[in-house]
């Protein structure tokens, strides 16, 4: 998985548990950057657990142009 980082942009995953119990697995702010960053969570501590896992991406100020912005390529690896 990766995140396009565009200016004014946030991204976050999250993932929430068959219990309802909610987990910030990854938040940051976007650099200017503008470059394909690779994002690696290990969720070994979630085997066996149903978890529902949610891509976030929004700001929090106003940005002067319309922003799109991007998780490419989510993949699950089950090892």
């Amino acid at each position: 998985t990766a995140v396009l980082p565009q200016p004014g942009l946030r991204y976050r995953l999250r993932l929430r548990t068959f219990n309802g119990d909610e987990v910030t697995l990854f938040d940051t702010a976007s650099e200017e950057s503008e470059k394909w960053e690779a994002v690696t969570i290990p969720l070994d501590s979630y085997a066996g657990t149903a978890v529902t896992i949610f891509f976030q991406v929004w700001t929090e100020k106003t940005v002067e142009n319309e922003t799109s912005g991007y998780w490419a390529n989510p993949r699950l690896i089950v090892n």
